[in-house]
């Protein structure tokens, strides 16, 4: 089942005509046993950093400190690793010392999860001393040895551990999660950028597996401000806003405004700005979260003129579909609470939606595709007439400038075939 590239066969054989032992490993043999297509091929070999840069050409230092030597083979990298032993990790992350070893299981038992522990090359072929293959089929998320162990050497492992029962669709083992609640505290050593990086890959994969950083404790450590509001039902907030990202499609803007359009409610755009920054993600993101949260509050009917002032406001049909989304996996998230629980119990944090106000949004999908296949105009840029024509005709650079076309623009997104130069050189004279 497992296939090595070429350039990995290349690099493990020159290992082995030297004397050493090599194998591919970790996630790469994970997802080659999953029937997936790794993404980087990793190997670990019982070859000392210098004796690696000795056999192979082009060779950077990444990680020497640490037994790593990156191989460079046709502009790909592959990144050979000395087996190892860790020393103890005071900072939470990095051992304070590695000692080199010749045993393969050694390196394998410092490694965070079974599945993820696997060694591979076609002299010896499979190397599973932790039962990686077993919890393949068990599909459970396992750590290798105690897991108290393994999350007070990476606090990030137990964030890890949920993004790949997300990604893989697996449960997390008993003792596995029992250690992530007791340790949840200590997710507070871990850099926003590494936690930014795992709960994305979460959100966009399976986001109802959210609800295992909320039911460890993580989630009230990396987003407290959810739990700020001491009278609103959070916990309530938090499983519609879950439901809400997994309906919407793996836009990462719109699952994160998902994610939050029901807290909104409570704590505001703004202040879900200032989490997102402080979370780490990028301003472009941020941007679009936001103004799909602002316009989430606004009831959108199927009336043309009012979502061509959507796409006025907006400027970005992109973004107003994703609106319409967005929308879509509102309604349907609080359609199947409602089902779950009484409707007293919803409704007293949440507008009433109906399965008519899906036909509704069915509606505006088919008027926002009419509006961009007849290429009608909802902003300035789309208008038949500009600043230029208005400096032309002898208006003064300004602020009556742009006054002047945007009472242009409102007439045209009620009448779309006004949208003629020679009409709305007239308008403009009228204004005058």
């Amino acid at each position: 089942m497992i296939k090595l590239p070429e350039d990995v066969i290349y690099i493990i054989n020159e290992i082995e005509k030297n004397g050493f032992e090599a194998f591919a490993v970790g996630g790469c043999i994970r997802d080659s046993l999953l029937g997936k297509t790794p993404n980087d091929w990793d190997i670990t070999t019982s070859a000392k950093p210098k004796d690696i840069i000795h056999m192979f050409d082009n060779t950077i230092e990444t990680g020497i400190e640490h037994g790593t030597v990156t191989v460079i083979i046709d502009k790909k990298q592959y990144e050979i690793t000395t087996y190892r032993i860790d020393g103890e990790y005071t900072d939470g992350r990095h051992p304070d010392n590695v000692e080199f070893t010749n045993c393969i299981k050694d390196d394998l038992s410092r490694r965070d999860f079974t599945i993820n522990a696997m060694a591979y090359n076609n002299t010896n072929g499979l190397v599973d001393e932790f039962e990686g293959i077993l919890d393949l089929k068990r599909r459970i998320i396992k750590c290798v040895g105690n897991p108290q162990k393994r999350f007070q050497e990476d606090a990030l492992r137990m964030m890890r551990a949920i993004r790949f029962s997300a990604q893989l669709d697996f449960l997390i083992e008993k003792e596995t999660f029992n250690a992530i609640e007791d340790m949840s505290d200590t997710i507070d050593a871990v850099s926003m950028e590494r936690i930014n990086v795992e709960f994305t890959k979460t959100l966009m994969s399976d986001s109802r597996k959210i609800s295992l950083y909320e039911e460890s404790g993580i989630l009230r450590k990396i987003i407290p401000e959810i739990y700020s509001n001491r009278e609103i039902d959070y916990l309530k907030l938090i499983r519609l806003g879950i439901e809400c990202s997994n309906l919407c499609q793996k836009k990462l803007y719109t699952r994160l405004a998902a994610f939050f359009v029901y807290i909104n409610e409570y704590i505001n755009v703004e202040n879900i700005k200032k989490i997102l920054k402080r979370m780490k993600y990028d301003n472009k993101s941020i941007e679009k979260t936001c103004k799909l949260l602002e316009f989430s509050k606004k009831n959108i009917t199927d009336n043309k003129e009012e979502i061509k002032y959507i796409l006025m406001k907006i400027g970005d049909i992109e973004l107003v579909k994703s609106l319409v989304d967005l929308k879509r996996a509102e309604v349907k998230s609080y359609l199947i609470e409602d089902k779950k629980t009484n409707k007293d119990n919803v409704t007293d944090i949440l507008e009433v939606f109906t399965e008519e106000s899906l036909e509704v949004l069915d509606r505006v999908e088919k008027i926002l595709k009419e509006v961009v296949d007849k290429k009608e105009c909802f902003s300035l840029k789309e208008l038949e007439i500009s600043g230029k024509d208005l400096i032309k005709m002898g208006i003064k650079p300004g602020k009556d400038i742009g006054k002047i076309l945007d009472k242009i623009l409102m007439e045209v997104i009620k009448n779309p075939d006004i949208n003629k130069k020679e009409i709305l050189i007239e308008m403009v004279k009228n204004i005058k």
